[in-house]
């Protein structure tokens, strides 16, 4: 990761940025998910990427700031890891680790946060319409504003990039299941996780660095979900996609709007890299669909024993509590959402 991933510290260094805090709009559905999937033995073309830990002394950020709703100055970046995974889209960036992407000729509108850790980094990027199904049943009204999870101000970020980058390692084999997953220190590892809307397929594969989705290679996860298979981004890196039909609840407070959209998409990207190692080492990946319950029973228990991070799943699990209880409980000590208005970063010179 030392080469692949953006330096925030270098990036605010040259552009000289004095604010900041500390991978929304929906896209539109086009017409290119499949009713067939097809086999998943379709080799997995590699993103090839740009040095970016030291970059050359010319200026990687524009000298404009822009705002997220919450005040947070972002700026426009020009390389790292996002940029080669985006090359024809623009891409901003914040000190805290805010991003928001946008490529008005293919549609793709999507935001969130790259998390840096002592153990790497990892990216998690979301349609607009997650956010706004959610609002919808907090607020009672729509809402145009995008919104994601602000993990990087989580007490316990350090620990889910520890989790990422572990599992990471175990998907490469750089470890084995004789590890002690309690106290070990993985190397730096970094995953890009997107999330959007089942309708919005095309729009990835027609963003992303030419040639590393094919739209072909779309598979069946659920009734309610397809992916692309995981992209390797480089030595240490890896893309996940994920898109799905939302259910909307009947109501949520504000808390239990946080912790929901906290816990659906750190849960996702953990269930994600679980199944990743289990497969590489030629276990039975089944047991990730009986969820927290299925990974405490398997050979990951381990890596999951924080007492944080195990309070967020049980509470999930809780059956006997109410919706609140268990939201209020389980959103892995997200404190808010940060929201995004998208026409901010459109049609920008």
């Amino acid at each position: 990761m030392e080469t692949d991933r953006l330096s925030r510290r270098g990036f605010i260094g040259v552009a000289g940025i004095a604010a900041g805090g500390a991978v929304l709009a929906a896209c539109a559905p086009t017409e290119e998910t499949p009713t067939n999937y097809p086999p998943t033995g379709v080799p997995k073309p590699t993103a090839t990427l740009r040095p970016t830990k030291n970059p050359e002394p010319s200026p990687i950020a524009t000298e404009i700031s822009y705002q997220l709703e919450d005040g947070t100055q972002i700026q426009r970046v020009k390389e790292g890891q996002l940029i080669d995974l985006f090359p024809e889209s623009e891409v901003f960036m914040s000190e805290r680790g805010d991003v928001v992407v946008v490529n008005e000729e293919t549609g793709l509108k999507v935001a969130g946060q790259s998390v840096e850790t002592d153990y790497g980094s990892y990216t998690l990027l979301f349609e607009g319409s997650f956010y706004q199904d959610l609002y919808l049943a907090y607020a009672g009204e729509t809402t145009t504003l995008g919104g994601y999870p602000n993990i990087a101000e989580s007490p316990i970020k350090q620990e889910i990039g520890r989790i990422c980058s572990t599992l990471l390692e175990l998907r490469s084999r750089d470890i084995g299941f004789d590890t002690d997953f309690t106290t070990h220190q993985p190397k730096e590892k970094n995953a890009v996780a997107v999330f959007m809307s089942m309708g919005s397929t095309g729009i990835i594969a027609s963003s992303v660095e030419k040639g590393l989705v094919d739209i072909n290679e779309l598979e069946k996860v659920s009734e309610l979900e397809v992916a692309f298979p995981p992209k390797e981004l480089g030595p240490d890196g890896l893309l996940l996609t994920s898109f799905r039909l939302t259910a909307i609840p009947t109501s949520l407070s504000e808390d239990m709007l946080t912790s929901r959209l906290s816990r659906r998409y750190i849960v996702d990207l953990f269930s994600n890299l679980v199944k990743e190692a289990a497969a590489a080492n030629g276990m039975d990946t089944s047991f990730v669909l009986g969820g927290y319950r299925g990974i405490k029973q398997s050979a990951f228990s381990g890596l999951f024993a924080n007492e944080e991070i195990e309070g967020a799943y049980d509470a999930i699990n809780r059956t006997e509590w109410t919706p609140e209880e268990r939201d209020l409980k389980a959103g892995f000590s997200v404190p808010n959402i940060v929201t995004v208005d998208f026409s901010k970063f459109t049609n920008i010179p």
